[in-house]
């Protein structure tokens, strides 16, 4: 990591089984939580495994780790894929935040920032 940058965590409950490192989003349930899909707003990336119905950390701001979907270069904005990994943020998706390390595939984890002020990518 570049330095210590994690803040704000929260908890939320788990409306499924959910991985770590990749992003979620407010589910049905008041503080419930589910995997974000491609393109769509989310509420952190969730730090530890975390299986339903138990309650999961959520961070949203700061340096954090993330699965993503595929190949991503160094500084590229990422949005949300689908199943809450990460991919490069397209035109008209939700810029969650910035890739601090390059991935090469499907499933690789990276140093990824996430971005307090989130934006639609134009």
């Amino acid at each position: 990591m570049q330095g210590n940058r994690e803040h704000f965590p929260f908890t939320a409950r788990a409306e499924a089984d959910l991985l770590a490192n990749r992003f979620v989003k407010e589910g049905v349930a008041a503080k419930g939580m589910v995997y974000a899909g491609a393109g769509e707003k989310c509420m952190g990336v969730l730090k530890f495994d975390t299986v339903n119905g138990d309650v999961g950390t959520v961070h949203q701001d700061g340096d954090v780790k993330l699965q993503v979907s595929e190949a991503v270069a160094l500084n590229d904005e990422i949005s949300a894929a689908a199943n809450g990994k990460g991919q490069v943020a397209a035109a008209g998706e939700h810029v969650l935040g910035k890739a601090l390390q390059a991935a090469l595939a499907d499933g690789d984890v990276i140093e990824f920032r996430i971005y307090r002020g989130k934006y639609i990518k134009p």
